[in-house]
């Protein structure tokens, strides 16, 4: 979907990254010479001292712009993703790290043409969320959720129920769900397969399952995944959203997983092909 960049944008920045505090006073720099209205948290605010950006809350973002530029990796797009989605909240990664699947802007590349972002190719393209729910709390996942142990060296046999139908009992290092933006994170590292990101559909991968008969399998979109765990010698098992959040899953509580109604949109403005992107990635051909 075509895309024009706003004048009301707001900036979120992974301060761990590596002169990210220099970048991007640069890059704020540039877009209040666009004649941007720029806002900022308070926090981002201390450590750049722009007296031309406007203040407000984290929470309060959704209230002020619909569109996010996200200085940092891939990490930092899916914690702004995941918090933000759910507003329709358009978001533009700025990559201050290595290549990224996501983050596919430099801030090299922005700071040498900022008139990038008022190309007349910029489009959005919508992708594909999990939901989870553990008893009456739910939250969102970009990349993926995790079932594994908490003990170190630990099995756990995990029950799995598709549609609320029981499917299979898996003996396992643990269980990836992922969406296809996330079949090239922790999945593809556990054998699972690359996924077009642009599908609708669900990952499962095993983590070095106990059998080999018990191999990664796409599901659909529609269908509901439901997770438990019957080990007795675990007294928990830890759920692990996107590598960032980590939950405890107590003995006979269920995970439940499926797609959620909602999208997270990604701002693209340069047309690489998804097929060259991974073959850049992966190193593939070389």
């Amino acid at each position: 979907m075509k895309f024009q960049i706003p004048n009301k944008l707001a900036v979120i920045v992974n301060f761990k990254k590596k002169n990210a505090i220099a970048i991007s006073k640069k890059i704020i720099a540039e877009l209040l010479n666009q004649k941007k209205t720029i806002y900022i948290t308070e926090k981002l605010s201390e450590k750049i001292k722009d007296e031309n950006c406007i203040i407000i809350d984290a929470k309060q973002i959704p209230k002020f712009v619909n569109t996010i530029i996200a200085i940092g990796g891939d990490g930092t797009f899916i914690g702004v993703a995941r918090e933000y989605s759910q507003y329709a909240i358009n978001i533009l990664p700025i990559n201050i790290g290595f290549l990224g699947f996501l983050s596919e802007l430099t801030a090299e590349q922005f700071l040498e043409n900022s008139n990038i972002i008022n190309s007349n190719d910029i489009y959005i393209e919508k992708r594909m969320i999990l939901e989870y729910t553990i008893e009456n709390n739910k939250g969102f996942a970009i990349n993926e959720i995790t079932i594994s142990p908490r003990a170190i060296s630990r099995l756990i046999t995990i029950n799995v129920n598709i549609n609320n139908q029981h499917f299979t009992n898996i003996r396992a290092d643990g269980i990836i769900v992922s969406t296809p933006t996330g079949s090239t994170g922790h999945s593809l590292s556990a054998g699972g397969p690359i996924v077009n990101p642009n599908l609708n559909c669900i990952a499962f991968t095993p983590l070095s399952a106990h059998s080999l008969a018990i191999r990664p399998i796409i599901l659909s979109a529609e269908d509901m995944v439901e997770l438990s765990y019957t080990s007795k010698k675990l007294d928990s098992a830890a759920i692990t959203i996107d590598g960032q959040l980590q939950i405890p899953l107590k003995k006979n509580i269920s995970i439940i997983i499926r797609s959620a109604k909602h999208t997270f949109n990604i701002v693209k403005l340069n047309k690489i092909r998804y097929y060259d992107l991974i073959k850049t990635k992966l190193k593939w051909n070389q």
